[in-house]
């Protein structure tokens, strides 16, 4: 999947699986919570997709195997 690719996975990343994190990251540090929050907005808006490749990255570099479908549709609940 590349940068473009708008999969029913891809429109979840950042409901389902940023957001929460952000959330949680608001009670320690307002401001950097706000500033990711803002930035990975903007770079989604300019960049479809791109945030799905950066958690995918993540867990390549971590040698993670995850199915993100099966994943994102748990999280969804």
């Amino acid at each position: 999947m590349t940068m473009g690719d708008e999969t029913p996975v891809t429109s979840l990343i950042m409901p389902v699986l940023i957001r929460p994190i952000l959330s949680q990251l608001e009670r320690r540090d307002i401001v950097a919570s706000q500033t990711l929050r803002a930035a990975l907005s903007k770079v989604e808006a300019v960049h479809p997709g791109f945030t799905y490749d950066f958690v995918v990255g993540i867990m390549r570099q971590g040698e993670l195997s995850v199915n993100m479908n099966e994943s994102m549709l748990r999280l969804q609940g």
